[in-house]
């Protein structure tokens, strides 16, 4: 019990210091990657999850990656050129988001050289407590779940929010990564 205190104490003074150093991390973030062929994008459709990278690679012409929809720029996420000197493009999912980005190459949008980030999240990722909230309780439930998942492992155990098979500080990272309400 006594042990138990102690790492709560540690883990909290360790929360505060990044708190108020600002460092958070969102963990288990994918790269996802888009060629330009031709006057397509191939894959014309992916979904991914918020805090995912969206990674355009270029292979011949000159081309853009507009997010917008009509060929009409949206002015929220993003306006790339894909070219050979800038061979690659590349965009990081807000964490908070989730829905439809479409997008398009503005000298060829009318050619119909578009493209669908479909961001799709967890309910509520990081809500161990059921509460609607990521938030200290969520920590708490970490360090009573702390340690090695049972084998066989996948499948992943609660907690296991990094997916390495064990309840670690990474899972607790991945907590202050997903912050706040759900």
């Amino acid at each position: 019990m006594k042990r138990l205190i102690l790492m709560k104490r540690n883990v909290m003074i360790a929360l505060s210091a990044m708190v108020v150093s600002g460092l958070t991390c969102i963990t288990n973030a994918e790269v996802h990657v888009v060629t330009q062929m031709g006057l397509q994008f191939d894959p014309a459709e992916i979904t991914v999850a918020p805090g995912d990278t969206v990674q355009w690679n270029w292979m011949s012409g000159s081309h853009t990656v507009t997010s917008g929809s009509d060929c009409t720029f949206d002015e929220i996420h993003f306006d790339e050129p894909l070219n050979s000197a800038n061979p690659t493009a590349t965009y990081e999912i807000p964490a908070t988001f989730t829905g439809v980005i479409d997008y398009f190459c503005r000298p060829h949008c009318t050619l119909e050289m578009t493209g669908v980030i479909n961001v799709v999240g967890d309910d509520c990722p990081g809500d161990l407590t059921g509460d609607n909230q990521v938030n200290i309780d969520d920590i708490f439930a970490i360090l009573g779940l702390w340690g090695d998942c049972p084998d066989p492992c996948p499948p992943f155990c609660e907690g296991d929010l990094t997916e390495d098979c064990t309840v670690n500080i990474d899972d607790i990272f991945a907590i202050l990564g997903l912050w706040g309400p759900c």
